[in-house]
């Protein structure tokens, strides 16, 4: 059926990431900690942070806005080309120093990167090794080119559901690329509180260009793609000849914060 055969293609392409990353991916599968305190189904630990879509009420329902998406290229390359969660090294019950990252672990596995934050497990956060950047590098090439439309969307799977697998092996790494996917385009959102329109996991609209934005636009990883159209949102979908429709699930997404070494929920948007 068709979760078998996306379960097989995530896991072929996982292990093509795994292969090029050699230790630089330890496997969580069996290891006890990791089991007890997030819980696995299946296989599959449980559900961590998962990337956003979010709309601005203000905007929702006006027929053919204006809109500028900036669409970043490759977000999960882009988190990973420079830096490097190091989970080979795991540091439980840790008060988070300079150069660590490290998580409280509730229903959403929650990423800190703040020093003097008390967390649940921690990792120090590396330069990218050499043979992620060339994997990074090889297939964001794939993805780039334009005369092989086969390759390129095989390239795009390769980018996305390595990651996604991750669930079944490395949740932590998992979670601290899709939420630091997530953070970034949040201060974006907090940046243009007045004009963002849509925002998700790679990509945000706005209803005036953005300077900043814009002179991020390029080619390469971590650059952003600059398109205009019109839109008509209705919750989390619109409409669009330019972008083309979009449908999506309901979706949510929770942030925390801690306040006296406590982990607290400051707010919750559902959207769709």
């Amino acid at each position: 059926d068709d979760t078998n055969v996306h379960l097989k293609a995530g896991s072929e392409e996982y292990a093509v990431f795994k292969k090029a990353a050699g230790e630089y991916i330890p496997d969580f599968a069996n290891d006890e900690y990791s089991i007890e305190r997030i819980g696995k189904h299946e296989g599959k630990f449980n559900n961590t942070q998962g990337g956003i879509k979010i709309y601005n009420p203000k905007y929702n329902g006006i027929k053919d806005l204006h809109v500028y998406q900036y669409d970043l290229n490759s977000a999960y390359l882009s988190i990973i080309y420079n830096n490097w969660l190091d989970t080979r090294k795991p540091m439980y019950d840790h008060v988070l120093q300079p150069g660590e990252h490290g998580f409280i672990i509730n229903d959403d596995l929650t990423l800190f990167t703040k020093p003097g934050t008390r967390v649940d497990i921690a990792f120090p956060v590396i330069e990218t090794p050499q043979c992620i950047k060339e994997y990074a590098n090889r297939w964001f090439k794939r993805k780039s080119q334009k005369e092989d439309q086969f390759l390129k969307l095989n390239a795009k799977h390769q980018i996305i559901d390595s990651v996604g697998y991750l669930q079944y092996h490395n949740p932590y790494l998992r979670a601290w690329i899709v939420e630091l996917c997530n953070k970034q385009m949040m201060d974006y959102v907090n940046m243009y509180k007045e004009d963002w329109v849509l925002v998700n996991t790679d990509a945000i609209y706005l209803t005036k260009p953005s300077d900043i934005l814009s002179g991020l636009t390029g080619t390469n990883i971590g650059q952003f793609k600059l398109e205009e159209g019109n839109i008509t949102l209705s919750g989390n979908n619109y409409e669009s000849k330019e972008f083309g429709d979009k449908q999506s699930g309901k979706q949510k997404y929770n942030f925390y914060e801690v306040i006296n070494n406590r982990l607290v929920r400051i707010d919750e948007k559902e959207n769709g």
